[in-house]
């Protein structure tokens, strides 16, 4: 039907019928073929998209987690799967519900992550090539073991650079300048290692890896790193642990003595990763951890705010004034995190889940097979 009406394929028929993008062709048609009962089988997506319940992109992007989700006699799995992800589909973004099927496919089948690893690891390169106007053009592809202490600290100088112009009042703005300090970044770091015997620059941060004691005991199941999005493997994430610049965060390991109550206002090292542990990032809208700081719930001046976890919360500079400035209240334990929504939001003033509990799917797993 496309080519009679003069368009090369499907999606350039939808896109140009619709007016959006090829992406967006491509999840409709992708959502409109469950609506077959004949072809079918995602019967849960498919009831969810045609009660207007999830979008075209989300039912498509968990009908293709489904699809990778392989393995015979596995199907009552598979449906517990479908059904929590079309739960989250619900009320989670786009971008939240990507998150969620990362988590998934890492924890269906551990020994397939295992050999994705493997393979990224073997494509890692980097390139430099000088350009005729002197500029020079990187490109490059990292694993996430190279990547995660990078992005780590690129992120940290970045969110220092902005510190440092908002407390000299400088309040100009160029969309380029993130990107500029990410260059002028890695060249000091190129420079420290050229002159390792000097002291390190002036930003530091943390690499967080989070796993069961179990898993960084044998090895086996996944876990997750606060720099990447997707989840690694327990072997990858021992590999990074042994770096003494990387903290493992054990998951039912012993909690430091956190709690500074009214005695000190700012939230000490240690009690930032133990909020970034609870809160994943933003505890609102997700952002990474390296461009949120710690917050009172109740303020520490005004409200006579506590300086402990259950009075702490992770959020970046845009959902920090969002709070403040819409209406938003804060329930918070040393746990979880719930936001409330003004009456102009949801008359109801449904609490929302945030934090990490927010994104969590559980899924049922393949016990891995020891190397």
């Amino acid at each position: 039907m496309a080519r009679r009406q003069g368009f090369r394929n499907a999606v350039a028929m939808v896109a140009a019928a619709t007016g959006g993008t090829r992406g967006s062709a491509r999840d409709l048609i992708a959502a409109g073929t469950m609506l077959d009962p004949g072809s079918s089988h995602r019967p849960v997506v498919a009831d969810a998209f045609a009660a207007g319940e999830v979008s075209a992109a989300k039912a498509a992007l968990v009908s293709e987690v489904i699809a990778q989700c392989s393995g015979e006699g596995r199907d009552g799995e598979r449906a517990e799967v479908e059904q929590a992800l079309v739960v989250k589909a619900k009320k989670a973004s786009l971008e939240d519900l990507r998150h969620a099927g990362r988590q998934v496919l890492a924890s269906w089948d551990v020994d397939h992550t295992l050999e994705r690893e493997q393979r990224v690891h073997e494509a890692r390169f980097l390139h430099f090539k000088e350009t005729v106007d002197g500029m020079v053009a990187v490109n490059g592809l990292l694993d996430p073991v190279c990547a995660a202490p990078l992005i780590a600290f690129l992120d940290a100088r970045v969110r220092a650079g902005f510190a440092h112009k908002r407390d000299a009042g400088d309040t100009s703005r160029d969309p380029r300048e993130a990107g500029w300090m990410r260059v002028d970044a890695l060249a000091d770091l190129a420079r420290h290692g050229l002159r390792c015997t000097q002291p390190g620059t002036a930003a530091s941060t943390t690499v967080v890896v989070r796993v069961s004691e179990e898993a960084l005991r044998t090895g086996l199941g996944v876990g997750d790193c606060d720099s990447m999005a997707t989840p690694l493997t327990a072997k990858q994430l021992r590999l990074m642990a042994v770096d003494a610049q990387i903290l493992p965060m054990v998951c039912g390991g012993d909690s430091l003595p956190m709690d500074l109550g009214r005695a000190v206002r700012f939230f000490t090292p240690a009690q930032r990763l133990a909020l970034i542990e609870r809160d994943g990032g933003c505890a609102f809208c997700h952002a990474p951890a390296a461009w949120c700081d710690a917050h009172h719930v109740n303020e520490w001046d005004r409200d006579h705010g506590e300086t402990n976890l259950s009075d702490g919360l992770m959020l970046c500079t845009r959902c920090h004034h969002r709070l403040h400035d819409d209406g938003w209240t804060v329930r918070t334990s040393a746990t979880e995190v719930w936001f409330i929504p003004p009456a102009s939001v949801d008359p109801t003033r449904t609490p929302i889940q945030g934090g990490k509990h927010a994104l969590e799917i559980h899924p049922p797993q393949a016990p891995p097979q020891a190397a």
